[in-house]
């Protein structure tokens, strides 16, 4: 199978900010963060059901988060394969304290 890209972020600090939301049943293979910057960086990851707060919707549910404040050294690149099917209205919703964090969640859709 081959996988394509379904969202690519820069985020920005202090911000949950959505990188995909699923508009049918689609198959999420891998997530990857990466430090553009000098320093540490903490992110954290969530895949959700809910709307969150950049679009008027609620806060991130606890359940919801598969990264919470891990630690990219500077420069530095995380990959998470999940291999998940997201359903319909289902989001993929990433956070950082600090800009210069880039995120791309790859799958079929």
């Amino acid at each position: 199978m081959a996988f394509s890209i379904l969202g690519q972020v820069a985020l920005e600090a202090n911000t949950d900010t959505i990188v995909f939301q699923a508009g049918g049943a689609t198959v999420l293979s891998t997530v990857a963060v990466c430090n553009r910057t000098l320093g540490d960086v903490y992110y954290s990851l969530a895949v959700t059901p809910t709307n969150i707060g950049e679009s008027g919707g609620t806060a991130i549910p606890d359940e919801a988060y598969i990264v919470y404040q891990a630690a990219i050294p500077p420069a530095g690149s995380d990959y998470h394969t999940i291999g998940i099917t997201l359903g319909a209205g289902e989001y993929v919703v990433a956070w950082c304290d600090a800009g210069g964090i880039s995120v791309n969640v790859f799958g079929d859709g």
